[in-house]
């Protein structure tokens, strides 16, 4: 298994444990800090009067969408990314 299919898995069953758990896909791409896919910019969104009249804590995220496939793309980059800064090092784990 290469080490992208492994960040892949590894997303994969994250994601199925925080959908088990009750988490929704906007929450769980807040946890680990992946951002929306934006449609539209700011300033267009300025005049979007629907936009405008939503409550300053659904505006701040800024509007755009999130899908599945994203999402498990986006935590496998981050997976990736761990494994590789971790790839030659010596990992030690210290149990009471």
């Amino acid at each position: 298994m290469s080490r992208r299919e492994q960040a892949v898995a590894m997303a994969d069953a994250e994601i199925r444990r925080l959908f088990a758990a009750g988490y929704g896909i906007f929450r769980i791409a807040e946890l680990y800090g992946i951002p929306r896919v934006r449609l539209t910019s700011d300033i267009a969104q300025m005049f979007d009067l629907d936009w405008m009249e939503l409550p300053a804590t659904l505006r701040e995220g800024g509007a755009g969408i999130m899908t599945e496939g994203y999402l498990r793309e986006a935590m496998a980059d981050q997976i990736e990314a761990v494994i590789e800064g971790h790839e030659g090092a010596e990992i030690v784990c210290l149990t009471g």
